[in-house]
């Protein structure tokens, strides 16, 4: 076995594990552009409207200085996915490059995806001195079928920067452990430099130093002694550790003020802090602070109970947890979004997943002398699914996109399995590791291709995903929004039904289905789903005012008035109520009680919507104040001179 030589840096690693002539890096490289080449042209889907292509702020190139600019890790920039700046920053150079072409931004996904599987390679051989098990390690990540969510949706581009900055760090962190003087400190300095890249690409790199720490622990063949040791040694290894936590500190502090969500009455962690705490925040920097937004409702999700009861959160993610393991082993089926079953109490399922994680983590502490490339796979599993592992509050308690850094853990696992197969002392033990890594690989790479299909637009995609699970209601919201554009009032409510009969609580749903049902004349039964809304959400604008709209439209004007005048008093700033309540007001012949309203609406406007000065003129003159309608006329004319004429056609 050759052992580590100092100064063998991460070009030297990745030859010795791939062979002078880099052929496997390369092989790599090509398989990964191969396995996604036929995506290149789908059409965005799913979050790739709202975080990629509906954002005007990364549809312009010269926003990318912005997102560089010290001062923007000061104040916060009012974009989604304002705490990634690593990943604004590459979908903002892939606008510089293409201009806005959806396949530019898909070929940088994909790249970055065969790179990150030849980073495999270096980081295997480090483990397990073998050519064989570094291949295999690379071929069954590039191969994964897990990764064709992170790699095909721009938006979860996110897992794969932050993993591609992950591997060098650790291999820079473990040559410079070898090192002494200055260039220990420079390699330290460049792998807490990558490790700050990593999270500022995704959080879940926050767990680089547990890897850092395991590896230390583990000893692969060739290490120095494990700076946990005693004595000198001791002492400078913590103070290396110290160093990069303070790197996590650094982080949590810029990470805290930015992007985070809310769910009903939950926070995830972030938000929590920041509520909580007043020198955790920042302010929206003032050159962009017009793009800032506000929330006016949140979802309260299916699985709201683990937000709320500790027992239902650990049994349920417990399971969550043993179904990770299956998908790592055999990632079929899959599916975009997951509505997780609630669990109270630990059934056959919880059972499994406790076993299952026990004897995994049980068989590599047993091998980890035997087979480090084993031990450290299964340790960088564990590690790093804690970030998703219901330990902190998610909106989503369930995705594919986690298991992408936590995969390239599994990739080693088996390919340390497979190396140890080759090991045995059996005649065609060393063919039989080869035709089992071979025929994964196939198996992977054939399942990716046919999951590639699913993300070739929208319907397709949430049609997999109730086809493997018909429970998740937030799939069937969005088909019955595609079926909506395309005229059939059939299937959309179908699908309205079904997504309501798995997600009751959905305000976003019932606020959509009362809409389709106002479209099609039922303006009864789109009153029934609003009053079944504003029973979950009392103070929700948008469901107040469509309730409204819908008295009007069967004649109940008072009712209208008073759900307008209660989003006036409970959203004071929501223009559209002053407004529907003055023309309501006007239309029951009352221009007196409609001029506040309606000045209050134009008001709100800042005097420049011609919509309310309009009516607030004829609520003026029909009140018998020709001064005040003059005034107002006169404004009206610098903002919608077309306008005027028809008031005075109208007088």
């Amino acid at each position: 076995m050759t052992e580590h030589r100092p100064g063998q840096g991460l070009r030297q690693a990745l030859s010795r594990a791939a062979g002078s002539d880099m052929a496997a890096v390369w092989a790599l490289l090509v398989l990964g552009i191969g396995l996604y080449a036929g995506t290149l042209f789908y059409l965005p889907v799913w979050d790739d409207h709202g975080f990629v292509f509906g954002q005007p702020f990364l549809m312009e190139c010269g926003n990318l200085a912005s997102v560089l600019a010290p001062k923007h890790f000061l104040w916060v920039l009012p974009v989604k996915n304002a705490a990634r700046p690593a990943w604004l920053a590459s979908v903002l150079a892939d606008t510089c490059v293409y201009g806005g072409q959806v396949p530019g931004y898909r070929m940088t996904s994909i790249l970055l995806h065969a790179v990150g599987a030849a980073m495999m390679l270096p980081l295997a051989w480090r483990f397990s001195r073998s050519r064989f098990a570094a291949v295999a390690a690379g071929l069954l990540f590039v191969c994964h079928p897990l990764h064709t969510e992170s790699v095909n949706i721009i938006t979860f581009r996110t897992d794969v920067l932050a993993l591609v900055f992950m591997v060098p760090a650790l291999l820079l962190y473990l040559d410079a452990r070898a090192e002494r003087g200055r260039r220990r400190v420079l390699g330290l300095a460049a792998a807490a430099g990558l490790y700050a890249l990593a999270m500022l690409s995704k959080e879940m790199a926050v767990v680089l130093p547990a890897l850092m720490l395991a590896a230390d622990l583990l000893r692969p063949p060739g290490r120095p002694p494990s700076p946990v040791g005693g004595g000198r040694r001791r002492w400078t290894g913590w103070r290396i550790y110290a160093a990069f936590a303070a790197v996590l500190l650094l982080f949590l502090w810029f990470r805290t003020p930015r992007s985070g969500y809310v769910m009903a009455e939950h926070m995830d962690l972030f938000s929590e802090w920041r509520a909580k705490t007043v020198w955790l925040r920042a302010p929206v920097s003032p050159e962009f602070a017009s793009q800032a937004t506000l929330d006016i409702g949140t979802e309260i999700p299916p699985w709201r109970r683990i937000y709320e009861e500790p027992w239902t959160r650990l049994f349920t993610m417990s399971e969550v947890l043993g179904s990770y393991l299956k998908l790592f082993l055999w990632p079929h089926p899959l599916q975009g979004d997951y509505s997780p079953a609630l669990v109270d109490s630990p059934g056959g399922g919880v059972w499994l997943a406790w076993l299952g994680w026990g004897a995994l983590l049980l068989a590599a502490w047993t091998l980890r002398r035997r087979s480090p490339l084993i031990a450290f796979g299964a340790a960088w599993m564990a590690v790093s699914l804690v970030p998703v592992s219901g330990a902190f509050t998610l909106l989503n308690p369930q995705a594919e996109r986690y298991l992408y850094i936590p995969s390239a853990g599994a990739c080693l696992l088996l390919a340390g399995l497979l190396q140890e197969l080759r090991l045995r002392p059996w005649r065609r033990a060393r063919a039989l590791g080869l035709a089992l890594a071979g025929g994964l690989a196939v198996a992977y790479g054939s399942l990716t291709v046919l999951r590639n299909g699913d993300y070739s637009d929208e319907e397709r995609f949430y049609a997999a995903t109730v086809r493997v699970d018909p429970s998740v209601g937030r799939a069937h919201l969005n088909l019955a929004g595609l079926h909506l554009l395309s005229g059939s009032p059939e299937q959309t409510e179908a699908e309205y039904r079904d997504a309501l009969s798995h997600w009751p609580e959905s305000l976003r749903g019932r606020n959509k289905y009362a809409l389709f049902l106002a479209t099609q004349g039922r303006h009864l039964e789109a009153i029934a789903q609003l009053r079944a809304a504003l029973k979950l959400s009392a103070r929700n604008p948008w469901l107040r005012m469509n309730l409204g709209i819908e008295y009007q439209e069967t004649g109940r004007q008072d009712l209208a008035l008073k759900e307008f005048r209660a989003v006036m008093e409970e959203a004071p700033r929501f223009q559209e109520a002053p407004l529907a309540a003055g023309l309501t007001l006007l239309g029951l012949g009352r221009p007196g009680e409609a001029v506040p309203c309606l000045e209050r609406a134009a008001a709100l406007s800042g005097w420049k919507n011609p919509s309310p000065l309009y009516y607030l003129v004829l609520a003026h003159r029909r009140a018998g104040d020709r001064r005040e309608a003059d005034r107002v006329l006169a404004v009206l004319r610098r903002t919608a001179p077309e306008l005027v004429g028809r008031l005075e056609r109208e007088r």
